[in-house]
């Protein structure tokens, strides 16, 4: 007896490469920046409340030997078709924001802000809650588990 075929639905194939790629960003290495350096790319002014802790405040370069992993992609991509504002969506508006996320120790996320813009407030927003979905591995500096600054482009496609 043959098992019957299973179909993507083709919303699904963007979304399952933009996923991809903030893995491979994550797996890679990626040397991240320290801080903008001009009023073009400083980060706007959407963003997650912080849980309270003694780290810094503001995102920075941490230095690590392992990097964290994404653990939860499939409910991360539920998150993200739920979260993709639907006028947006329905006028086949998308885009990118590229967001700085604090990863504790834990590998939980307890703060995400945009770092470079979609150019859409709603887009911007859609990604924060994206990040807010997300579970990593903890991040490693040495033989010691710490906290994390990464960041990572949330990718909305419209497909028609």
């Amino acid at each position: 007896m043959t098992t019957p075929a299973r179909t993507v639905p083709l919303i699904a194939i963007p979304l399952l490469i933009a996923l991809g790629c903030v893995v491979f960003v994550v797996a890679c290495g990626v040397p991240l920046p320290t801080a903008p350096t001009d009023e073009s790319t400083a980060p706007a002014s959407v963003q997650v409340p912080p849980v309270a802790s003694e780290r810094s405040v503001e995102p920075a370069f941490t230095p690590m030997t392992v990097r964290p992993a994404l653990n939860n992609m499939t409910h991360v991509q539920q998150v993200l078709l739920s979260e993709y504002p639907v006028l947006l969506r329905d006028a086949g508006i998308g885009g990118s924001s590229t967001l700085w996320i604090h990863i504790t120790a834990s590998g939980a996320v307890d703060d995400a802000r945009v770092f470079e813009t979609s150019g859409y407030e709603a887009l911007d927003v859609a990604a924060i809650n994206v990040a807010r979905a997300m579970s990593f591995s903890p991040a490693m500096n040495g033989d010691q588990v710490t906290d994390a600054w990464v960041q990572i482009p949330i990718r909305f496609q419209a497909v028609h």
